[in-house]
């Protein structure tokens, strides 16, 4: 005989024990069934939808890219086009002071951030922006852009110590006398330079790409959100590890950064 207490205990595991009616095995296979149908199936959308995420974010980052580069393009192009246009003025090309001093004054009211400078082979400036850094002639020769325009071939890139008193963006091109024509006189020497500085703080708006580096956020704020641009939080910034935002960087072929420097 099965003393009372241990038969009381063993009761409840006999009944634990017993095998479960048809039907909640039936129910049991279903729901199992079903679980090894939509588990997979859930899987399979999630990574869809994220790869799709990813594939559009890759798209609409590289459209607005592009149109960042196009626009940085057409600014670098701009002002190479005006520099040459100024170049061949009948003034600048004789090397005239006081009608070249016009010709800059004006041309600094179309583009105040850049700073268009005439010099002389040896140096010596003949016409600037009223506001110009002033720099001292062994200064200017020393300088590789300069040494490189007097041979007769253009120059431009982002120089540290610039014209402007710090780094900046120049464009330098060579000056040849008005009888002179380098294109079919590939003998002729040039008899001034050219130079056309802008300073990297003012990159942004001498090229647009302030507005243009709005604009994209917006759009870039409507495509994930539906809203506008929040501006409080628009900039992202890594030294702060804060990821969320939007940012056009402008930066040189050796890795400086040209746009924006305030991040």
């Amino acid at each position: 005989m099965i003393p009372r207490k241990l038969h009381e205990r063993i009761i409840p595991f006999r009944a634990i024990a017993q095998p479960r009616s048809l039907s909640n095995q039936l129910i049991a296979s279903v729901w199992l069934g079903v679980a090894c149908i939509l588990i997979p199936f859930e899987i399979y959308l999630v990574l869809r939808d994220r790869d799709y995420a990813i594939n559009t974010t890759d798209q609409i980052l590289l459209a607005e890219g592009n149109l960042a580069a196009t626009n940085l393009q057409r600014w670098e192009r701009g002002i190479n086009e005006t520099l040459h246009l100024v170049g061949t003025s009948p003034s600048i090309r004789r090397l005239d002071p006081r009608k070249s001093q016009a010709i800059i004054n004006e041309t600094s009211k179309i583009f105040p951030h850049r700073s268009i400078r005439l010099w002389t082979l040896e140096g010596e400036l003949l016409a600037s922006p009223s506001k110009t850094v002033q720099v001292d002639k062994s200064y200017i020769l020393n300088r590789p852009f300069f040494q490189q325009t007097r041979q007769g071939k253009s120059a431009r890139g982002v120089y540290e110590n610039c014209l402007t008193g710090g780094s900046c963006y120049l464009v330098s091109i060579p000056v040849f006398a008005a009888d002179a024509n380098p294109l079919t006189m590939p003998s002729a020497k040039p008899i001034g330079v050219l130079t056309s500085a802008t300073r990297l703080e003012d990159t942004g708006a001498d090229s647009g790409l302030e507005s243009e580096v709005q604009h994209l956020r917006d759009l870039n704020s409507l495509t994930l959100t539906g809203k506008p641009t929040d501006t409080k939080n628009q900039y992202p910034s890594l030294q702060n590890k804060e990821f969320n935002g939007f940012e056009v960087l402008m930066v040189s072929k050796n890795g400086n950064v040209i746009f924006p420097l305030s991040n």
